[in-house]
């Protein structure tokens, strides 16, 4: 009988939540892809809360090469507002928070 191979489902998804912060987000995002987890087992949401510097495109060119990453704009500004916007979408079981200016350790997963 041969085994039936399944690809992983993500387990978690992690919320970022910023807004004007383009100039240290992307440390963050490459402190996930770095995690010791496969990519394959958790999501992104970028949550951007009305920024107005290079939010949108910085995470549009991560999320070229990066199908977990999920990127939407919440007008109402408020880390409430941001984080009430993503649980609308996220679709794991768990979630975990990331600051926009904060780097995940490697083992954060």
């Amino acid at each position: 009988m041969r085994e039936e191979i399944r690809s992983p489902l993500p387990l978690v998804t992690i919320v970022i939540c910023t807004y004007n912060r383009a100039y240290i987000l992307g440390e963050g995002l490459r402190s996930l892809q770095a995690q010791t987890l496969p990519t394959c087992f958790f999501n992104i949401i970028v949550v951007d809360n009305d920024s107005n510097d290079a939010t949108q495109a910085l995470v549009k060119d991560f999320s070229h090469d990066w199908p977990q990453l999920k990127f939407i704009i919440e007008k109402k500004r408020g880390a409430g507002n941001a984080r009430n916007a993503a649980l609308k979408k996220v679709t794991t079981d768990w979630v975990a928070c990331l600051d926009s200016d904060a780097k995940a350790h490697p083992d954060w997963l």
